[in-house]
């Protein structure tokens, strides 16, 4: 056994013990998921660059805060100014519709333009004399008055001006002031009376039209000194009215020759009435024949039927 070389047996001793199985982390309770982690570690890696970005994004609001800011400092002062010169030279300026102010409150009195007497016949005057009322919201439902000339009066009349219009204060078959004579109209008493969008309700309700207006010369008529005037008036609205007044005005040239009113006792929707004036008067063909149907649309008693009370709202409304 001595001097020989003994061989350990350097086999292997394999050892089969089992490895355990491959399990995934799952945390419990507190702890963080896989993505949580790879999140933090995200933030930390970038935590300088995120920091350097809300500085950059602040500092660029405060930077627009900055400049609208200093422009609204800008404009108040500096860029506005010429506009608010133009908006004082405007409010100072006399262009200012100072009538429209004033009319909000009170109106405007009622203008006469002129009166004048006209023979009507051999021993009768028609007297008439041409008002203004410039106010657009205000018109008069009575103004009382009478003509004075050479210390003779007339009785008193009574009539109504519309807004926004030029009219015909008359005074027919006047016996005790001779024509051509200078007179004098003087307003006994006058109403005002409020009256918001005129032009819509008159737009809406006046439509009365006249037509065929011819004037026929004492020449060419039976009858010695008289001549004739025939024209139509038509109702082309959809109310019937009654009481209107045709304001008949004859011109030659600029001189008025001849004036006189004719009453229609009613006049219904659609309807047309045709009129022969007898003038009892050997005047001249004139050369300008003006007539103005005139009723008081404002007032609901002008109304003919049972759409007084209806206009009456509309008009109040």
């Amino acid at each position: 056994m001595f001097g020989q070389k003994q061989t350990q047996n350097t086999n292997k001793i394999e050892t089969n013990i089992p490895k355990p199985p491959h399990a995934e982390f799952t945390p419990t309770g507190g702890e963080l998921t896989a993505d949580q982690m790879k999140v933090g570690f995200w933030y930390v890696a970038h935590k300088l660059l995120i920091r350097r970005l809300t500085i950059l994004v602040l500092a660029l609001f405060d930077l627009i805060l900055a400049i609208f800011i200093l422009y609204t400092i800008l404009n108040l002062y500096l860029l506005d100014l010429p506009s608010k010169n133009t908006m004082y030279q405007a409010l100072t300026s006399p262009s200012l519709n100072y009538q429209y102010l004033s009319e909000i409150s009170k109106p405007s009195p009622l203008t006469v333009n002129y009166a004048v007497s006209i023979k009507a016949n051999d021993t009768e005057s028609n007297i008439v004399a041409e008002v203004s009322n410039i106010n657009t919201s205000w018109y008069i439902p009575e103004i009382q008055y009478h003509f004075e000339s050479n210390g003779e009066v007339t009785e008193v009349y009574t009539a109504f001006v519309l807004p926004a219009q030029i009219d015909y204060l008359m005074a027919t078959g006047v016996k005790n002031i001779t024509p051509n004579q200078p007179v004098t109209l003087v307003v006994d008493s006058i109403k005002w009376k409020k009256q918001a969008h005129y032009p819509e309700l008159k737009e809406k309700i006046y439509q009365l039209e006249v037509q065929d207006s011819k004037f026929i010369p004492a020449s060419q008529t039976d009858v010695a000194n008289v001549s004739n005037l025939n024209f139509s008036v038509e109702n082309k609205g959809a109310y019937n009215f009654w009481d209107v007044y045709n304001k008949i005005l004859l011109f030659q040239g600029s001189r008025l020759i001849y004036a006189t009113v004719y009453p229609v006792a009613k006049l219904d929707a659609g309807e047309k009435t045709d009129i022969s004036l007898s003038i009892f008067n050997n005047i001249s063909t004139p050369s300008k024949i003006e007539i103005y149907p005139d009723v008081d649309f404002l007032n609901p008693d002008s109304f003919k039927g049972f759409e007084a009370e209806q206009i009456y709202s509309e008009i109040e409304n």
